[in-house]
């Protein structure tokens, strides 16, 4: 039997003014029952944009959070999925040609 593989999924939390710190983003993510399969792998608070890991048997779960509330004033929203992170940050958080780190 073939071990679970991996998926990239990145996101973005647009959240009401003050932005909550990264443990309160996880915390939120965390208590959804799809969010309890995935782990945050990058988070940019500048931006508030991050990377998500989950098996790809959570992935349908996860993406069905895309535009729900997950806290107070608190919304996800998922850019894209791949299946290698190098892919991701190339694809979806590269900023004029030059990905972030």
């Amino acid at each position: 039997m073939r071990d679970e593989r991996r998926r990239y999924v990145v996101f973005r939390f647009d959240a009401e003014p003050p932005i909550p710190d990264i443990e309160e983003l996880i915390k939120s993510l965390k208590s959804t029952a799809p969010g309890r399969f995935a782990r945050l792998i990058f988070y940019d608070p500048e931006t508030g944009r991050g990377i998500l890991r989950c098996p790809h048997t959570a992935l349908e779960g996860i993406k069905s959070l895309d535009g729900r509330a997950i806290g107070p004033g608190l919304r996800i929203r998922i850019i894209g999925v791949s299946g290698t992170i190098k892919r991701v940050r190339r694809k979806f958080l590269s900023e004029g040609g030059r990905a972030l780190r």
